[in-house]
């Protein structure tokens, strides 16, 4: 929201007050919002839309969230504008859109692993998560995945799972979040130009994070597929599983663990 943090936004019949910076990214920022009247708390991600592509990108993320329902594992849609910021003295401002989601009670996964691990009863052996804790973690993540591999009538693939993409609410429930990096897979029927293929590449990097990427990812040169369902396997094995479940200084436990852990899903 940058220096909209003090203005109320207005989400269909809701009136929001921005209260505190939540995350931010390289193209927006979580903050924590109250409803003025109910004083019910939401997350509400701004994301810079200035440029045409960018405002499209968050409009999909948006609709995209909205299509995925109440689901128990991935964050809930409660609204979006796409809205023009007040500048000073009334001259325009910045173009951002708006998506209000649930609060997560417990912030990101990354941030109870890093807890956890800077606890004073920590060491480099421990893990920071029992297997059961891991086992209920799997089963949560797989269960959101499954709902945008499921979608209908084409899968969408998350494209950039990781510690910090997954949100913690009370139980603890694990749900996904972030669909801002998602691609909805459809056939490639139609042969793509050097220029199209070039756009492809280069949106790929940019939502995607290098240590989590698939050997499809990383050796793929713009095809719209390259990061599918099963690149979202992968990056659960290597983040947040692999976190979760044992140092990486223990792998023939942690994979054993893995092992079991999807044996009982």
């Amino acid at each position: 929201m940058g220096a909209s943090s003090s203005r109320e936004i207005q989400i269909g019949a809701l009136v929001l007050k921005p209260k505190m910076l939540l995350g931010e990214g390289r193209h927006a920022q979580v903050w924590l919002v109250k409803e003025t009247k109910s004083k019910v708390r939401y997350a509400c991600k701004a994301i810079n839309a200035e440029e045409e592509e960018r405002r499209q990108i968050a409009l999909a993320e948006a609709e995209l969230l909205r299509k995925m329902g109440r689901h128990p594992h991935i964050i809930s849609y409660c609204g979006h504008v796409d809205d023009v910021l007040e500048g000073a003295r009334g001259s325009r401002g910045a173009r951002v859109v708006f998506i209000l989601m649930e609060l997560a009670a417990h912030g990101s996964l990354a941030d109870n692993i890093a807890k956890r691990r800077g606890s004073p009863e920590a060491n480099q052996t421990m893990r920071p998560f029992s297997e059961q804790e891991a086992l209920r973690l799997l089963r949560h993540l797989c269960r959101g995945l499954d709902r945008l591999h499921g979608e209908r009538p084409h899968p969408v693939a998350l494209r950039d799972l990781k510690a910090e993409n997954v949100l913690v609410c009370d139980g603890p429930t694990y749900k996904l979040c972030d669909l801002g990096s998602a691609a909805v897979l459809r056939p490639n029927s139609v042969p793509r130009s050097a220029a199209e293929r070039a756009r492809n590449a280069e949106r790929l990097l940019d939502v995607t994070t290098p240590a989590y990427r698939a050997p499809e990812m990383a050796q793929a040169w713009g095809e719209d597929d390259a990061a599918g369902t099963a690149s979202d396997i992968w990056a659960l094995g290597c983040e947040p599983l692999g976190q979760t479940v044992n140092t990486w200084t223990e792998p023939a436990t942690g994979l054993g663990i893995r092992a079991q852990s999807l044996m009982s899903v």
